[in-house]
């Protein structure tokens, strides 16, 4: 069974190998999805699922803009991802809520 939707938002996201390459995905193509054991991140026609136990969220900061970088040791997929949402305070609360570790 599936765990409950807590947080769903589309904004952007960025994905690669490294701040120079990578590709900026805006509204509407992109989607996050929180669920207490993981995060589901939706790009184009690609769907990423990260467990909860398997990956490191660090908040981040450029400008005036704040996300979060998705920190994952899977060779399969890029190694570069953050997301940028609408309401970064809003996201990382619901993360905090749902146990999920921020550095």
């Amino acid at each position: 069974m599936a765990s409950k939707l807590l947080y769903a938002e589309s904004s952007t996201v960025t994905i690669g190998r490294n701040v120079w390459i990578a590709i900026y995905v805006t509204w509407p193509f992109n989607r996050i999805e929180v669920y207490k054991d993981q995060i589901a991140l939706s790009y184009l026609s690609y769907k990423r699922t990260f467990k909860k136990n398997e990956i490191t969220l660090q908040k981040i900061g450029r400008f005036f803009r704040k996300g979060i970088r998705i920190i994952h040791h899977n060779p399969h997929i890029s190694p570069y991802i953050e997301y940028w949402p609408v309401s970064a305070d809003k996201l990382y609360a619901v993360l905090k809520s749902a146990g999920y570790k921020i550095k």
